[in-house]
């Protein structure tokens, strides 16, 4: 622990190789030490992850949509194929024209990036992933819950199988398919959607996320009361 916070340190401070090795040496020790649902190794991972993301320039979590537009159309000019980084703000820009309301141009500029990614780094890869699943939230804020389905489910098979069932993309996924199926009361999917990926998203973000515990109630609630627990006031 005390080695996972001087990492946190020196990230801070700038220093993100050493940052970088620092958290790939703590992971496995805390996987053996603690165990790989503890909290603390979760937070290890999840800094690793976040630590590789900034290393690789792929976030973007601070860019404007000006600095977007001006960052694509810089790498744009390169030669050669799309590169993480390129797809990274294609993604952020189709983001940020969504949270803009400018949801016609979010939708065409999120086309734009799944389809380089799928050609360019496969549609397994996390920001192609990532880009199918902030689609179907989009079709689902303009009301077109049965496309926002279709497209999360298909998200959900590529970061299964490329991915894993507990990486942070897939549970994402499957968390929103989960609440799209609850949204529209298909209770018997539901169930066995709980059922199946339950154990896997507490390995993936342990028993004290809130996505676990509303799940275990709403998994009691179906075992006991079925349909009539899903017409409820208090289902999801």
């Amino acid at each position: 622990m005390a080695r996972h916070n001087l990492a946190v340190v020196l990230r801070k401070a700038g220093r993100l190789d050493e940052t970088v090795e620092i958290w790939k040496a703590c992971v496995p020790e805390f996987d053996a030490s603690v165990g790989v649902t503890d909290p603390d190794t979760l937070d290890v991972r999840r800094s690793l992850a976040a630590a590789l993301e900034e290393q690789a320039g792929l976030d973007t979590s601070g860019m404007s949509l000006e600095e977007a537009e001006r960052t694509i159309e810089q790498l744009s000019g390169k030669p050669g194929g799309i590169t993480q980084r390129h797809l990274a703000v294609l993604v952020q820009r189709a983001t940020l024209l969504r949270d803009q309301g400018r949801t016609d141009e979010a939708e065409s500029a999120f086309r734009e990036a799944i389809d380089l990614g799928d050609r360019e780094v496969g549609p397994g890869h996390p920001l192609v992933v990532s880009a199918h699943y902030r689609l179907a939230l989009l079709h689902h804020l303009r009301g077109r819950d049965d496309l926002a389905l279709a497209v999360a489910e298909r998200s959900l098979r590529n970061s299964e199988r490329s991915l894993g069932r507990t990486h942070d993309e897939t549970l994402v996924t499957v968390t929103f398919v989960l609440s799209l199926l609850a949204r529209h009361r298909r209770v018997a999917e539901l169930q066995q959607m709980i059922e199946e990926w339950l154990a896997d998203i507490i390995v993936g973000w342990g028993f004290s996320h809130p996505v676990v515990r509303e799940l275990a109630r709403n998994r009691s609630g179906l075992a006991l009361y079925g349909a009539e627990w899903a017409g409820s006031a208090d289902a999801p």
